[in-house]
């Protein structure tokens, strides 16, 4: 099984001028996103952006930003990191909080992909970075697939059941064809990138979450279950999206989906 740009391309064709706008802003939302977190929080937005990216591996969108606004609160009110808990793997919960007390974010992101949606998240600006994942492996090879484990104990190992892996090799190889897709029509790397995403779930009917539905109301339910605080700790009032200045973002966010 071999992938190629072309099948990239073919997606990217498929989006309409509407959705290449729409989808191109994906990773500007998710910089919004990260600022309010950071700033009810009392870090700096990569702080936040990178405690949200080391979370974020096999974390659905709303457990991700409920993981992180966890963390960062129990944080700020001198918590421990055994005070509370995320929905991912313990290893990233430790890398993530390795990250609010003072560890450089890129010494402790290693994984490419994880890395890279750090990047882009923080710093949208940057053209080169590109996030490729367990859609973009399948988008490559222009097929559906799975993107984590094959189907079923005793099921064959076929195209269709097999996980999307990649090494550092292939991962470089889509990340090139996605930046040249992007440099020949004006984009940035994580802008094509979400286009072809959102045109691979679309083509494959990958059912996804609007975050116009999820995010104001996840995150004042993660308002509402954030960790027990102990008697001595004070109290911290958080503002949830949706309220005030932050109203117009949120109606900016209705048709993105989740790149996680």
């Amino acid at each position: 099984m071999k992938g190629n740009i072309d099948n990239l391309y073919a997606l990217f064709g498929r989006a309409t001028d509407a959705e290449r706008k729409e989808f191109g802003q994906a990773f500007y939302r998710y910089h919004g996103i990260m600022r309010d977190l950071a700033q009810e929080n009392g870090v700096t937005l990569p702080i936040a952006a990178a405690v949200f990216s080391s979370l974020s591996p096999n974390n659905d969108y709303i457990g991700n930003i409920r993981d992180a606004r966890k963390m960062l609160e129990a944080s700020s009110m001198g918590l421990g990191i055994d005070d509370f808990t995320v929905s991912t793997y313990g290893h990233n919960k430790r890398k993530a909080w390795a990250i609010v007390k003072g560890a450089d974010p890129l010494d402790e992101i290693i994984a490419l992909k994880t890395r890279n949606f750090y990047l882009n998240i923080s710093f949208p600006d940057n053209p080169e970075p590109v996030t490729v994942d367990g859609h973009m492996y399948w988008a490559w090879h222009g097929q559906r697939g799975r993107v984590t484990g094959h189907k079923g104990k005793g099921d064959a190992v076929t195209d269709r059941t097999r996980a999307a892996s990649m090494n550092p090799r292939l991962y470089h190889e889509i990340e090139l064809a996605v930046r040249s897709i992007a440099i020949n029509h004006g984009l940035k790397g994580h802008q094509a990138q979400s286009i072809i995403w959102h045109a691979y779930r679309q083509r494959y009917n990958v059912l996804g979450t609007r975050q116009l539905d999820l995010l104001p109301r996840d995150l004042m339910a993660a308002n509402g279950s954030t960790v027990q605080k102990k008697p001595a700790a004070p109290t911290k009032v958080i503002v949830p999206m949706g309220c005030a200045d932050s109203g117009k973002r949120t109606q900016s966010v209705q048709r993105e989906l989740t790149l996680i």
